[in-house]
This record gives C-alpha cells, sequence and structure tokens, in this order.
C-alpha cells in the first residue's frame, strides 16, 4: 500500500536503506521589519538526490530546487504580548521518474503568539501544487507550543495534520537545542 501511495515503480524493493540528501540554500533580507514596515526575505535552494533506489523514491526523495519569497510582521501590543504574521509564495522543480520533472506554486501563511518569552504558540498552513495532478499537490497544517522558547533547551509539542496529496497525522513531543543560545 505505501509504495501504491508513494506512486512507485512495480518491483521496488520492500526493504534498504538510504544515505539523506543534502541541502544547499541562502536567504537574503531584502527589507528588514521595522515599527511600520514589514520584513521580506528571499530565499533558494538545492537538494540532492537520496543516492540510489530511484525506483522506490517518493516525490521528495528526489533532486531539485525551490525559489521563494516571505514577507512578515511582528506586532507587539505591549504586557510582554507580540503577534506574528507571515506569508510565502514561491517556486518548486524536482525530478520525478524517467529523468522528467515536474513543477509546482509553493504557498504559506503562519500565525504566531508569544508571550514573555515563557510561551510561544504557532500555527502555519502550507504545501505546493503540482501541475501533473498525480499526488504532487500535499498541504499540511502544524500547530506548536514552545515553551521558554528564547532558552537553549525548550520542550515543544507539534502537531502536523495532512490534507489532499499529504493524509498523515504527526504529533511530536520533544526537546528543542537551539545552538548559540
Amino acid at each position: 500500500a505505501t509504495l501504491s501511495a508513494r506512486k512507485a515503480e512495480e518491483g521496488a524493493p520492500l526493504s534498504g536503506h538510504q544515505f539523506g540528501d543534502i541541502y544547499f540554500s541562502i536567504a537574503a533580507n531584502v527589507l528588514m521589519e521595522r515599527a511600520s514596515v514589514p520584513g521580506i526575505t528571499l530565499r533558494a535552494a538545492c537538494k540532492t538526490a537520496s543516492g540510489e533506489g530511484g525506483s522506490a523514491r517518493r516525490y521528495d526523495d528526489a533532486p531539485g530546487y525551490f525559489i521563494d519569497a516571505s514577507i512578515f510582521k511582528t506586532f507587539r501590543p505591549g504586557n510582554g504580548h507580540s503577534v506574528s504574521l507571515a506569508a510565502s509564495t514561491g517556486f518548486l522543480c524536482w525530478q520525478t521518474k524517467a529523468d522528467r520533472q515536474n513543477d509546482a506554486v509553493m504557498y504559506g501563511i503562519s500565525l504566531g503568539y508569544e508571550y514573555n518569552s515563557i510561551i510561544s504558540l504557532s500555527s502555519e498552513f502550507s504545501g505546493y501544487c503540482g501541475w501533473r495532478h498525480d499526488g504532487d499537490s500535499p498541504s499540511v497544517l502544524k500547530i506548536k507550543i514552545l515553551a521558554i522558547p528564547d532558552k537553549i533547551v525548550s520542550p515543544l509539542l507539534e502537531y502536523d495534520h495532512g490534507f489532499r496529496d499529504w493524509p498523515f497525522d504527526l504529533l511530536r513531543l520533544g526537546i528543542r537545542v537551539q545552538a548559540g543560545g
């Protein structure tokens, strides 16, 4: 059932291992956020393939690249409260079977709330829409709670709910370790 859902070739191996992907990316602040001006960031990234086993790969386990832009603004009404809004859009391209490619429009919107660096709540809806309509248009809603977000070590709880071509639910309970404090 998994191989069918991933649109893998018939006879693809049922077990094995793969080495991880390598991502190269750069982000550039086009406009720094100020009191009355939102921030704008441009980002570009490339991703290598997962090695062998292309016949069993999912859409994401292939070489590709993306370019996107984000606009964001944080509001601080006082008393330790802050609310942040962000939206992004971009272009995603990745290799599919038979050395063909698929292209997609990426999108995302997020809303965040923080109180006195004690707790951070965030929600995000994001995904992409490919042109082949063969399972290439997943979207996901993510909700995250992070305690003491400004500390090096912070407990977190995250729930992801997938829509359309990503019909999964994911619950994460963990600890985030932030390099450099």
